[in-house]
């Protein structure tokens, strides 16, 4: 999953730094990433964090590695309604989300056509096929 994200993923401007993921730079979280892994045999993974470490990017990391290699139904729970809208926003294709455009078009091209529809984000709560509450 580590070399998905250094591929895919793009940390928003504002991040403190802001650019293309790359998990060198937090090398402490390498293993726990890749256990969340569709490859893993690994069925559960508890990180527990001090803040500002990287965890919650962690987080954005895995679903859209999940949305991307075992595209399904998704249910991310966050602390607070507020971090369910932020991570929401962070998630979704804009082209500055976690997935972005590019990885959100080659979703839709892998997807049947009833499917297309799990990437419109429905109101403030939703993006890209995945509710977060």
């Amino acid at each position: 999953m580590t070399e998905w994200e250094d591929a895919n993923r793009t940390l928003p401007g504002t991040n403190a730094e802001p650019g293309p993921w790359r998990t060198a730079r937090v090398p402490y979280l390498a293993e726990s990433i890749d256990c969340l892994s569709t490859a893993s045999p690994v069925k559960q993974v508890v990180l527990m964090m001090g803040a500002q470490t990287g965890g919650t990017e962690a987080s954005l990391n895995a679903v859209g590695y999940w949305v991307a290699q075992a595209s399904g139904l998704i249910l991310a729970v966050w602390r607070s309604i507020d971090m369910a809208h932020r991570m929401s926003r962070n998630i979704g294709g804009s082209g500055s989300g976690a997935i972005g455009r590019d990885a959100v078009v080659r979703l839709a091209a892998a997807m049947s056509p009833a499917r297309l529809c799990d990437l419109i984000p429905r109101g403030r709560h939703a993006s890209a096929g995945l509710a977060a509450v």
